[in-house]
């Protein structure tokens, strides 16, 4: 709801603005709140776990917050990347972040060493469902 309004008052714009004059901005948030920065994500938002392909775009990519907490979120993510319906992107435990500088990945940290963070992307390997998962070592905090 908060991109529909975003959209609707303009903020959308005005964030593409600044980026493209160069200003200095700080994207921020959790679950709902990182995942709007992207291309798409996983959601719960509009009922049983799905895809969805509105976010802002600001940040290349997709976005799985919650991955090792809600219930079909990974099997859901992996498809909707190995199917097209999500570009490739970030699976993000609760209790970890992923940090971009400049609209490029910089870093991932965590707040406990059992929270990773995976790249998803898809591959032609036979084995592997169509997806790859590349670990994503994190700074603990």
């Amino acid at each position: 709801n908060l991109v529909a309004l975003w959209h609707t008052h303009g903020v959308d714009v005005a964030l593409r603005h600044k980026i493209g004059k160069g200003e200095d901005l700080v994207l921020g948030g959790v679950s709902a709140g990182a995942s709007c920065w992207f291309q798409g994500c996983v959601t719960d938002a509009f009922g049983p776990i799905r895809a969805w392909r509105g976010g802002l775009g600001l940040l290349d990519g997709s976005f799985c917050p919650h991955f090792d907490r809600k219930e079909n979120r990974a099997e859901v993510y992996a498809q909707a990347v190995a199917s097209g319906v999500l570009p490739a992107g970030y699976a993000v435990d609760d209790g970890a972040a992923v940090q971009f500088t400049d609209g490029e990945f910089a870093e991932v940290v965590a707040e406990r060493e059992e929270a990773t963070v995976g790249r998803i992307a898809t591959t032609q390997e036979p084995a592997s469902s169509g997806i790859y998962r590349e670990e994503l070592a994190p700074r603990l905090l």
